[in-house]
C-alpha cells in the first residue's frame, strides 16, 4: 500500500504535508498532538470588538491575533472621499465652478456616511463655499468691467 503524503492538522483541520511539525494556517504544534489525537476541535469564531486602525484585537492565548478587516476598509474608504472633497474643495476656490462644488458636498457627504469624524470635513465645505462666493465676486466683476467701458480699445 502506499504511504500517506499528507496528515491533518489536528487544530484547525486543515491538509499538511507529513513531517511538518508546526501547521502553516493555526501555528499548532501538529506532532505534539498526534499523540493526543481523538476528536479535532472545532473553532470557535466570534466577532470581536471594534479597533483602532489597523491594530490587532486581543487573541485568546494560543490563537494567531486577528485584524479586523472592516473597520479598516471603511476608515480607508472615508479617507479616500475626504481626499477627494478636499482637492475638489481647492479647484473650486482656484476656478470658481459650481460642479466642484457639488462634488465637495458629495465626497464629504460619502465621508461622513462612512463614519469619518475628522474636521477637515467642515474645512473642505468652508473652502468650497469660500471658492464659489470668489469665482461669483470675480464673474460680477468681470461683468461689470466688461459692459461698462472696461475695453476702451473696443470703441475705437
Amino acid at each position: 500500500m502506499s504511504e500517506e503524503k499528507f496528515v491533518i492538522c489536528p487544530n484547525c483541520g486543515a491538509l499538511l504535508e507529513k513531517g511538518v511539525q508546526f501547521c502553516g494556517f493555526c501555528g499548532s504544534n501538529v506532532d505534539e498532538k498526534k499523540s493526543s489525537f481523538s476528536q479535532p476541535q472545532q473553532p470557535s469564531y466570534s466577532q470581536p470588538p471594534p479597533q483602532q486602525y489597523g491594530t490587532p484585537s486581543q487573541a485568546v492565548p494560543g490563537q494567531q491575533p486577528v485584524y479586523v478587516v472592516g473597520e479598516t476598509y471603511n476608515q480607508r474608504e472615508a479617507e479616500s472621499k475626504l481626499r477627494l472633497a478636499w482637492i475638489f474643495a481647492w479647484i473650486t476656490f482656484c476656478g470658481g465652478s459650481i460642479i466642484f462644488f457639488i462634488l465637495t458636498v458629495f465626497f464629504v457627504m460619502e465621508a461622513k456616511k462612512l463614519g469619518s469624524r475628522s474636521p477637515r470635513l467642515n474645512h473642505a465645505i468652508i473652502v468650497a463655499v469660500a471658492g464659489v462666493i470668489l469665482s461669483l465676486g470675480i464673474a460680477i466683476g468681470l461683468y461689470i468691467w466688461l459692459f461698462s467701458g472696461g475695453f476702451p480699445y473696443l470703441y475705437v
